[in-house]
């Protein structure tokens, strides 16, 4: 059995439906914990403010591992990133499943915010490279309608578990189907052309992530306290003073 497939290919193309089902549960994993976070506030003893830091870390995390996403697709392959998305999410669904307190389940969820920011681009970039031209519009538009579908559906499936079982049963379903995902593309997925050299600037990812931080930091406390606008604009002024070094590597 070849390791390897012919880009633009038969078999490269059959493997888009695997592809789709990633961008799926990325897309379930992105949203699952919008409907939770008054729940996981009075659990935790912790303010909504810092409960909301479950999603607006996850997408800090998920937007940095876009940046890097053209670099190990590149240098790695798609079969290798695949299975580093799916890893992470499992890993990260697991370890929010048994998080004991906030700051464990908030290392899940950065851990799973890894598999989106992969995923997100992956897909896009085998439709672009391995779809006919005639049909790639169609399949973006199927890229597209999965990932709205997982943002839609994730809310209604998490809202349902939560109210019947509760909070740590809500991580089974990303990790089941992670688990279901790894299991099907280990012995399906296979790489697609050659991989090349590639190269990444490590300050801009550093840099990128940090002013992300700061900016996520600065709304968050301007939503949270009455403050004087020159205060609430100040962490978002610093995260644009350190961004253009991450944006123009």
């Amino acid at each position: 059995m070849r390791t390897t497939v012919k880009a633009g290919g038969k078999e490269a193309r059959a493997q888009l439906p695997l592809l789709l089902a990633c961008s799926f549960a990325a897309s379930f994993a992105q949203s699952m914990m919008n409907i939770a976070l008054p729940q996981v506030a009075d659990e935790f003893g912790v303010t909504l403010s810092t409960a909301n830091w479950l999603v607006t870390g996850y997408m800090v995390v998920a937007a940095t591992s876009i940046a890097l996403a053209a670099f190990l697709l590149r240098r790695l392959g798609l079969r290798t990133v695949f299975l580093i998305g799916c890893g992470a999410l499992a890993l990260g669904s697991g370890l929010a499943l048994l998080a004991p307190d906030f700051w464990v389940l908030l290392a899940g969820r950065l851990v799973q915010a890894v598999c989106t920011g992969l995923f997100y681009p992956a897909v896009t970039s085998f439709i672009m490279a391995n779809s006919d031209p005639a049909r790639r519009g169609t399949h973006l538009a199927m890229n597209s309608g999965t990932v709205a579908a997982g943002l839609a559906v994730s809310p209604v499936a998490s809202g349902l578990v939560l109210t019947g079982l509760g909070r740590h049963a809500l991580f089974a379903l990303p990790l089941a189907l992670a688990v279901l995902l790894l299991a099907v593309g280990f012995f399906r997925l296979r790489e697609v052309g050659p991989r090349g050299a590639g190269a990444v600037d490590p300050l801009s990812v550093v840099l990128g992530l940090v002013g992300l931080g700061r900016s996520s930091t600065g709304w968050a406390r301007c939503s949270a306290t009455r403050c004087r606008r020159s205060q609430c604009w100040r962490p978002a002024w610093r995260c644009w003073a350190c961004s253009p070094g991450a944006s123009w590597p």
